[in-house]
């Protein structure tokens, strides 16, 4: 595993006004990753997200496309693409319907995370005040928060800081957490442009 993802703090931040495109950068403000997402609007329809180790798109670490999964929606499959091998996924979960949920699985698509709004109320407030009170999620392993996104008004659209330090014992793989990150950076920069 590449050695960027021990890191335990994440800043993602849209490039430009783009819905579309993200820097991750360290907590010191160091730029680690440039991410894609990718939407093919003819049919067959299809999403996927490219995780490259900088701008020039020389180096892709990360992929995630469409799949499949029973249980939930809009599953994108994570994978390695220097080896080809699935490290997981990542799914909308509608098990609360006022609350933004995704699942976190891993290779097996055995659930592995969740993340979900940290409140019901904060997650109505939010809705409610059409994104002017910021997201917070948790990361969830065995109902035990092991991180959080944390979401910050910026002047163009939003930033939203990806925290492990909670995860001491690595029960999250951290890519998938990232991926995770990154897909609700993706849907957040959607909703600033409507």
């Amino acid at each position: 595993m590449n050695l960027l993802f021990a890191a335990t703090q994440f800043v993602i931040k849209r490039k430009g006004l783009s819905s579309d495109k993200f820097r991750i950068f360290s907590s010191d403000g160091k730029l680690l990753l440039y991410a894609e997402e990718k939407i093919q609007w003819k049919s067959p329809f299809t999403t996927s997200i490219h995780i490259f180790a900088d701008e020039k798109k020389a180096q892709e670490i990360l992929c995630a496309q469409d799949g499949k999964h029973e249980g939930y929606n809009n599953f994108l499959e994570v994978t390695d693409p220097a080896t080809g091998q699935k490290i997981g996924g990542v799914g909308c979960d509608w098990a609360n319907f006022f609350e933004e949920a995704w699942a976190i699985v891993d290779a097996g698509n055995a659930l592995v995370c969740t993340l979900r709004e940290s409140s019901t109320k904060r997650a109505l407030l939010h809705e409610l005040t059409n994104g002017v009170i910021p997201q917070k999620l948790d990361f969830r392993v065995d109902e035990q928060t092991v991180g959080g996104l944390r979401q910050k008004s910026a002047l163009i659209g939003h930033h939203l800081l990806v925290d492990f330090s909670q995860d001491s014992t690595n029960r999250l793989d951290h890519r998938l957490g990232l991926v995770a990150a990154i897909v609700v950076a993706a849907h957040q920069a959607k909703t600033d442009l409507d």
